[in-house]
């Protein structure tokens, strides 16, 4: 589903690159880069107010650092996504085109960025930005081609399964709510509400720069056109690299909103409007709260390094799974597993899995299966005949472990 950072890492590969460490340095640069560009561009719509709340907002988001760290592709569509308005805002129509094709070849949820900066556009510049269409087209075309011919389909098979409910849970009932709750979770609710309250202050901009009027209004449409569509659609469960893309947009709104607020007053309202913006910032941003909120868990993180959790651990026992079957299953097997948990750690070996998110066509018997669960709660489920070939038990204290089964003994 995201084939241009799919592309990258192979890129990175095809050099030499460990696909792991690939994955962590474009990570680390991506959420670098989206402070960077969150700053530049409220401090383009609101001046050194703007460029110095916006990170802050965006770095307060644990959720956000998580996501954009994640080793998935989340933090690098944030990039495109925020290049794109950087751009717009620049009056760089046709260059603004060409990274809203970039993000939409990232991967398609971008159609959301897409909507929000067609819609801006034409609602303040009273056209319709061919140009950024045409551009955005010329450089999504050649994927939709080749996705059409290879694949038999524009669409993610990833995604015609999950909006198909192929693999939904009927114990897990979708919750419609589950961003908002999120945001509200991740101390992010103020920077929202903000947000929506900047698109008072697009007809201010639209007087002295109609492009930078569009670009405040892509950042906050962008958000809740992604928001709406995530919450409606019911994609089988609440995955949080979903989340992602809102948080960038959404400071660099309310950042600009606050920023143009102090703009506005002057004489002896000024040092009262000043207090009640750092009081609203402070807020936001999570100061008062849990050691400093979002603000001080970064800090901590980068001055005594991250700790690793009970679920990354359980996780690592799942990548560890994945490289000893690289080293014992022969190629081609098939693995009884779902959603590749296990099959990227096996670098050296391709194998197939039976979850329909991987595969299109009917796979032979699996060979392996590989279970997940936790030692006095959930047993390994071990079929009649079958036996454990290795278990790898996490070290944190929730003692999640992984087990690999041979199903069957291959005839020799």
């Amino acid at each position: 589903s995201p084939p241009l950072y799919t592309m990258l890492l192979a890129a990175a590969s095809w050099i030499g690159m460990s696909l792991e460490t690939a994955a962590k340095l474009v990570g680390i640069l991506c959420y670098a880069a989206s402070a960077g560009l969150v700053a530049l561009i409220a401090g383009r719509l609101a001046g050194p107010v703007g460029a110095a709340l916006a990170p802050l907002f965006l770095v307060a988001s644990a959720d956000y650092r998580l996501q954009a760290l994640s080793g998935l592709e989340a933090g690098f569509a944030a990039v495109l996504g925020l290049i794109a308005i950087a751009l717009m805002l620049e009056g760089l129509e046709g260059w603004s085109g060409i990274a809203l094709g970039l993000a939409l070849l990232d991967k398609l949820d971008a159609g959301m960025l897409a909507v929000a900066v067609v819609v801006a556009f034409l609602l303040i510049m009273r056209k319709v930005p061919w140009r950024t269409i045409g551009c955005a087209a010329a450089v999504l075309a050649p994927w939709l081609v080749f996705s059409l011919v290879y694949f038999g389909s524009v669409l993610p098979y990833s995604m015609t399964q999950k909006v198909g409910g192929t693999v939904a849970s009927p114990d897990a009932p979708w919750d419609r709510s589950w961003i908002v709750d999120m945001l509200r979770t991740d101390g992010s609710t103020l920077v929202a509400v903000l947000a929506l309250a900047s698109l008072a202050a697009v007809p201010v901009l639209a007087r002295s720069s109609r492009h930078r009027a569009v670009a405040l209004a892509a950042c906050v449409a962008w958000p809740l056109a992604h928001a709406v569509v995530f919450s409606v659609i019911d994609l089988g469960d609440q995955y949080p690299w979903y989340r992602t893309v809102l948080y960038p947009p959404m400071a660099i709104a309310a950042a600009t909103i606050l920023a143009l607020v102090v703009q506005a007053t002057s004489g002896a309202a000024r040092p009262v409007t000043i207090a009640l913006v750092v009081a609203t910032a402070v807020a936001a941003v999570g100061l008062t709260s849990d050691r400093f909120g979002g603000i001080g868990q970064a800090i901590r993180k980068v001055a005594h390094g991250h700790t690793v959790d009970d679920y990354e651990a359980f996780e690592a026992t799942r990548r560890d799974a994945g490289v000893y079957l690289g080293t014992v299953a022969r190629e081609h097997d098939v693995i009884e597993t779902c959603f590749g948990w296990i099959a990227y750690g096996a670098l050296d070996n391709p194998i197939k899995e039976t979850c329909p998110l991987s595969t299109r066509d009917p796979v032979a018997p699996p060979r392996w299966s590989v279970d997940t669960s936790f030692p006095g709660i959930v047993e390994p489920t071990v079929p009649p005949g079958a036996e454990v070939a290795r278990t790898f038990v996490s070290t944190a204290g929730a003692g999640g472990q992984t087990t690999v089964i041979r199903l069957a003994r291959r005839a020799r």
